[in-house]
């Protein structure tokens, strides 16, 4: 079954006490304002220049379709009793509603990860999951991992401050996963206040989040049970670092609480090296994990002609260091 062409709409002028308040379309119910300041301001300079879309429910009453946020900041500050809309004729076959939907959202922008859950989660409610993968998946752009509907409808319950943050897009799909394999509701709501008080992006929550869940698990505590420890919360805390200093501490506290003997050689490697006072262009380098006692010395050259210069001299030592050995 393919999705009907689109058709004409309707356009009317429409009391607001004829719009109902439901949700049933809405792509953002954990929304606290339906509109943004930008959206406010564009709509006082200019009205609303993309009208919003209704459908009628019966007894003159009309669900909102699209545009939520239009006829909120128009009800609130353009002090009218109607709002220009378009009306969905009575016969449109759901499919079609869905697809408007998609529509209109994919012009302002890529939707989130928790926009096409919620999507995902209407369609479900109108339509067999068979329809829903055939028509809208490839419309979503749904990532690999997202293979089924009811893995990418796990996410809207992760709650809403987090399908806020997955909203403005301070969290990305990975890390949404990474948040859907820890089983505790509040462990997931601290890592969240977490990255949002430290500012980190992607690869930093990431980080964070497999080292906190692995020392948690080693120490049979909860995630927000452990960032209880003194020294962790002595750099949340500290107030003279700002945001990037305390992730920076964070990092490095967890990585040595994570692996203390492998922390423990490294700085040991990073004094050895100090106490040689080795020149600028000089780099020493121990094997990965120190499975070997040998070192690598890397010399940068300035140019080919310094190169040509050094590499006797350095020949001449090592020469006269094996003859005496």
């Amino acid at each position: 079954m393919s999705i009907p062409e689109l058709p004409v709409f309707s356009y009317h002028h429409v009391p607001f006490s004829s719009i109902s308040t439901s949700k049933k379309w809405n792509l953002h119910p954990w929304k606290k304002q339906s509109y943004s300041d930008e959206l406010k301001n564009s709509v006082l300079q200019t009205g609303v220049l993309h009208p919003p879309i209704l459908q009628q429910t019966g007894n003159n009453i009309f669900d909102t379709v699209t545009g939520n946020a239009r006829i909120a900041v128009t009800r609130e500050f353009l002090g009218k009793e109607t709002i220009a809309c378009f009306i969905l004729p009575d016969n449109l076959p759901i499919q079609s509603i869905l697809k408007i939907i998609l529509t209109e959202q994919t012009c302002s922008g890529q939707l989130s990860i928790a926009e096409k859950a919620r999507f995902l989660e209407i369609a479900a409610d109108n339509i067999p999951d068979r329809e829903i993968v055939s028509h809208f998946f490839p419309m979503l752009a749904l990532p690999r991992y997202f293979n089924s509907i009811s893995k990418i409808l796990d996410i809207l319950s992760l709650g809403r401050e987090i399908l806020t943050e997955i909203d403005k897009g301070n969290l990305q799909e990975k890390i949404v996963m990474e948040l859907l394999n820890i089983r505790k509701k509040t462990d997931r709501q601290t890592l969240v206040s977490l990255f949002r008080m430290l500012g980190v992006g992607a690869g930093k929550q990431k980080k964070i989040i497999i080292a906190l869940r692995d020392l948690s698990r080693r120490h049979r505590l909860s995630i927000s049970d452990y960032l209880k420890n003194d020294k962790i919360t002595a750099i949340l805390e500290h107030e003279e670092m700002n945001p990037p200093q305390k992730a920076h501490h964070l990092g490095l506290l967890l990585k040595k609480q994570l692996t203390p003997a492998s922390t423990k050689a490294e700085d040991e490697f990073k004094a050895f090296t100090t106490s040689l006072d080795l020149p600028k262009n000089f780099r020493l380098n121990h094997s990965p994990a120190f499975e070997k006692d040998s070192l690598t010395l890397t010399l940068l050259f300035q140019d080919k002609a310094e190169c040509t210069k050094l590499i006797p001299e350095i020949k001449t030592v090592f020469s006269q260091k094996a003859q005496s050995d």
